[in-house]
């Protein structure tokens, strides 16, 4: 605990004297970068079998030196593999492929900040602990750092982060949240980091994209419906520090002062894993607030997808997902959004994707923009309206939209021939009404 209170300590000093000085260009346009759901392991382990008995047959991935193999199968990759959670090295050599290519004139535009939002830990349940879980959360945050250590990390927390899976148990999520806490202090006010500590939420300005202008990270693990430990009405609010108190006094200051937001978060509400007491609150709530929300981002689901929300039948917002970096049988993704500071809102995003075969193939991490919102959609902007129109466009395929789509879903999968029950699936996961 000792080392912790070092660590914090150390950034609150940054804080001071470097965080309040971050200097961008004078342009009219910011870029952040959006990752979730890295899900890397440990014990990945190159020439042990991608195709395993236990590991295949509970969901838990291959690609451990321990593993009994499951014909038909294959020597995982140093780089990774499909049915596997990450390797280090993949993640090492994709962030360091951002990193330069912030530096190319033809690349990624220079970063401003980063959104993580969570799950670092894989899905090897038997052998995870408290220990080894926060781990895995210090060592993705080390790894982003090294990278980028003068550009903002701002984090929310995953189900995968915690001990055991899904549960906020006080003996055990206590411990995970200090240790978070601490993780992401470089680049948290001290209001910020004491809500972190206390419930794993926060707020924060972001200065740097000009005056009134803050971040929420809300923490939905406690919402999540196989949480033996979770909240599901307002009488067990004091599990989570009270943190719907906490969120609702943040945006009566936002809307007091006329300023706007940028909400992160883990599971979408609509979501297998979030219950119904998180649906309808966070999304009635979220709605008395949508003039003041620049763009709510998840995570969780692993797909390139967008949701729209609706209350007493009225369209109020939207989420959206940019895809894992796991290679969650398809090729690891993230994206590149770009703000106009003029308007205060999302101008569009660029979407990347990471080829795992080709990487494989030329020894060496091959990222590509796979699309960007506004020119693949011919949308205007990335706004609700946007949104609505690109939900009823993929509803009756117009212009090839859905086909475009599916593909985006899951990037490098092999794609099926879509027919109408599939499309079906598609559209009837996208709108959540309460």
């Amino acid at each position: 605990m000792k080392t912790f209170n070092l660590i914090i300590l150390f950034n609150l000093i940054f804080n001071i004297f470097i965080i309040n000085n971050v200097s961008i260009a004078s342009t009219d346009t910011s870029y952040f970068l959006h990752v979730t759901d890295i899900h890397y392991d440990i014990h990945y382990d190159p020439g042990s079998p991608n195709n395993c008995i236990i590991g295949t047959k509970t969901g838990m991935g291959c690609c451990r030196k321990d593993e009994l193999p499951l014909d038909p199968y294959y020597s995982c990759s140093k780089w990774g593999d499909f049915n596997c959670d990450n390797p280090t090295y993949l993640n090492e050599r994709i962030f360091s492929w951002i990193a330069n290519s912030t530096r190319t004139k033809e690349g990624i535009p220079p970063l401003d900040f980063i959104i993580y939002t969570g799950d670092s830990p894989g899905h090897h349940l038997p052998s995870q602990s408290v220990e080894r879980n926060i781990e895995c959360m210090y060592n993705i945050s080390q790894i982003i750092d090294h990278y980028f250590p003068k550009i903002p990390l701002y984090q929310s927390l995953g189900n995968h982060d915690t001990y055991p899976i899904d549960q906020t148990m006080d003996i055990t999520y206590d411990r995970i949240l200090a240790n978070a806490s601490s993780v992401w202090s470089k680049w948290l006010s001290v209001e910020a980091l004491r809500n972190a500590r206390i419930g794993g939420y926060y707020s924060v300005k972001l200065n740097f994209l000009g005056n009134g202008i803050r971040l929420i990270s809300f923490n939905s693990i406690y919402y999540d419906k196989d949480n033996l430990f979770g909240i599901k009405n307002d009488t067990a609010e004091n599990k989570s520090g009270y943190q719907w108190l906490w969120l609702e006094g943040e945006l009566e200051k936002i809307k007091e002062n006329n300023d706007k937001f940028i909400f992160i978060n883990h599971i979408p509400p609509g979501t297998h894993e979030a219950n119904d007491y998180y649906n309808g609150r966070l999304i009635n709530l979220l709605a008395k607030y949508q003039e003041y929300i620049i763009v709510q981002l998840y995570g969780h689901t692993h797909e390139d997808r967008f949701m729209l929300h609706k209350v007493n039948n009225n369209y109020t917002g939207y989420t959206l997902i940019p895809g894992s970096l796991m290679t969650a049988h398809h090729d690891p993704s993230f994206r590149i959004y770009a703000y106009d500071k003029n308007n205060k809102m999302i101008k569009d995003y660029r979407q990347y994707s990471c080829s795992l075969r080709d990487t494989i193939k030329s020894d060496k991490v091959l990222c590509n923009n796979t699309y960007n919102f506004t020119t693949e959609y011919k949308m205007n902007s990335l706004s609700l309206n946007s949104m609505i129109k690109l939900y009823n466009q993929i509803k009756t395929n117009s212009s090839d939209t859905a086909i475009k789509y599916i593909k985006h879903y899951y990037p490098g999968a092999n794609h099926t021939a879509c027919d109408t029950q599939c499309l079906k699936n598609y559209v009837d996961e996208i709108v959540v009404s309460v």
